[in-house]
């Protein structure tokens, strides 16, 4: 049998993805996102983006199985299916179709850990375009909610927002105010066990991600700009008594 011809090693390109003149969906891992994925067509866009567990986690659209994301947002976690990121290799970027890999470098001493991930998705022979938001960017994206550090999730809605595509469609994000997708986190069974889960070390904060995102929307729509929201994420953009 012939040997399969490896790819050339490339170094990930720090900034994330031009996006100019792209239609996005942005799938957030909460448990809204299935009935969300219903209303909409993800074919009417060029990227679909999902984050972290949800490399091995399929979401339910009319019923069947739901893969397909082309562009995938992950932290420093292992690169391990029992890792709270999931594993990302072979079988499941086939399987996702993932073509676009955002790393999110929350701190310079996560250096080496990010050029190993990277030099493992090469040796597993995946041809995938990297980039890497930096801690230049992270700190852009947290002065809003400062002191907290910011989750994957509003680091990925913080760069799309900043990216101006043409359409960005959000979906499955309610702040940690629901559970998440089946399979997504086992330590999360139900609503409580989110924020529950969010907060545990005390380095985020749900509720000023909410308002900081919600800031940003509302800026963004004065500038008559195409971002449109999920019915679910709207309502957790409400504020509840």
């Amino acid at each position: 049998m012939p040997r399969r011809k490896r790819i050339p090693f490339r170094l990930p390109r720090f900034g994330g993805p031009d996006l100019a003149g792209k239609r996005v969906l942005l799938i957030g891992p909460a448990e809204s996102a299935n009935d969300e994925l219903d209303r909409i067509d993800p074919d009417a866009f060029d990227f679909v983006g999902r984050m972290n567990k949800s490399i091995n986690t399929p979401l339910t659209r009319n019923g069947a199985p739901f893969a397909y994301h082309n562009l995938y947002f992950r932290n420093q976690q292992r690169n391990s299916a029992k890792s709270h990121a999931g594993r990302l290799d072979r079988a499941s970027a086939q399987e996702c179709g993932t073509q676009v890999v955002v790393f999110v470098l929350y701190s310079w001493r996560e250096i080496l850990r990010l050029f190993r991930k990277v030099l493992g998705l090469w040796r597993m022979g995946l041809d995938l375009e990297v980039h890497v938001l930096g801690p230049r960017f992270i700190r852009h994206a947290a002065a809003p909610i400062a002191p907290a550090k910011p989750t994957l999730g509003f680091v990925a809605l913080r760069y799309l927002i900043d990216a101006r595509p043409a359409q960005l469609h959000v979906i499955g994000f309610t702040f940690f105010r629901t559970k998440y997708v089946d399979k997504y986190n086992d330590l999360v069974e139900n609503d409580a066990d989110a924020i529950a889960w969010a907060t545990r070390n005390g380095k985020h904060n749900p509720e000023a991600e909410r308002l900081a995102f919600r800031n940003l929307y509302r800026q963004a729509l004065a500038e008559g700009r195409n971002v449109t929201l999920g019915e679910d994420v709207l309502g957790a953009l409400e504020d509840h008594e």
